[in-house]
């Protein structure tokens, strides 16, 4: 009888300690932060910046590429195999020259142009777990990108030099597929890499002068890219939950 107690003893403690496990692995990620990185825009410079100086004028050119290096996105695995997240990013530049030459008119010039271009994005995708440790999901993403621009430059009218400010705004929007893997060195944070192809649509950019040009021309752009990029995340879960079966 005392053998037979035991034996009990043993099967119930294990069956408990199963169940105790079970409950363990139904704990899942429900809502972390993440920080993405494209290793082909980081480090590299957002906006190019030209100017020329003399008695001819002076120019000024900016331009932006279509997303920006670094994103902070706000992972939210709605079900176990499906995650919505949002992704915001920024990136603005700023610079100044002051520029003196003797014998010119005037005989000191600044010039500042600067630029700032904000992202805003969601994505929806399906979660496919592999192990306890490794998962891949595959999605789209969508876009869009606020960008804007100053310059403050000096212009020649014709009789003398005046300081021009040019203000620009843009809005592009973007679309694409993802497909992306991460792994669990522990159960809260996790390792990824993702590629998508992306479209994104470039918008008219709304150009203000100040003093106002004289010139009645408007310019009307219609442009547009088809590109691959690929990106490395880290993402780290703050919220978890234990599914009841």
């Amino acid at each position: 009888m005392k053998r037979i107690s035991v034996v009990f003893s043993i099967t119930f403690v294990m069956v408990s300690l199963v169940q105790f496990c079970n409950a363990q692995e139904q704990k899942r990620n429900i809502l972390g932060v993440g920080m993405s990185i494209e290793p082909a825009l980081f480090g590299a410079s957002m906006v190019n910046y030209t100017s020329s100086y003399g008695p001819g004028g002076y120019y000024l050119s900016q331009s932006a590429y279509a997303t920006t290096p670094i994103n902070l996105y706000l992972s939210i695995n709605a079900t176990p195999s499906f995650r919505i997240e949002p992704v915001f990013g920024i990136y603005s530049f700023k610079n100044e020259q002051t520029t003196t030459t003797p014998g010119y008119t005037p005989p000191t010039s600044t010039s500042k142009t600067e630029a700032t271009l904000t992202h805003l994005g969601l994505g929806g995708f399906y979660l496919i777990p592999t192990s306890n440790s490794f998962q891949m999901y595959v999605g789209p993403r969508i876009g869009v990108n606020l960008i804007t621009s100053l310059s403050n430059y000096p212009y020649y009218n014709g009789s003398s030099y005046e300081q021009q400010k040019v203000e620009s705004k843009e809005t592009d929007f973007s679309v694409g597929v993802s497909f992306g893997a991460e792994y669990y060195p522990i159960s809260e944070f996790s390792i990824g890499a993702e590629v998508a192809g992306n479209y994104v649509s470039f918008g008219n950019p709304e150009v203000t002068r100040t003093p106002a040009s004289s010139s009645s021309s408007t310019t009307e752009r219609k442009q547009h890219i088809i590109t691959t990029n690929g990106l490395f995340f880290l993402r780290w879960y703050f919220v978890k939950s234990v599914d009841q079966q």
